[in-house]
């Protein structure tokens, strides 16, 4: 099974990185950083279970 990540990582992300613009970010002060940034393995099975792991950090960051 496929899936993304949630509207609430998204949102995390969107705030930290500045509208994804090179240069202009602060992605290390983001509280998902270390999962978003942790090694990706091959296939669809690592990519689901990645964005699981950000999906539950972004879960336990309070807005």
């Amino acid at each position: 099974m496929s899936f993304g990540l949630t509207d609430k990582a998204l949102l995390i992300c969107h705030e930290h990185y500045n509208d994804f613009r090179p240069k202009t970010n602060g992605c290390g002060k983001c509280p998902i950083h270390k999962e978003c940034t942790s090694p990706v393995g091959a296939g669809q099975a690592a990519l689901d279970d990645w964005r699981k792991k950000v999906n539950q950090a972004a879960e336990n960051v309070e807005l």
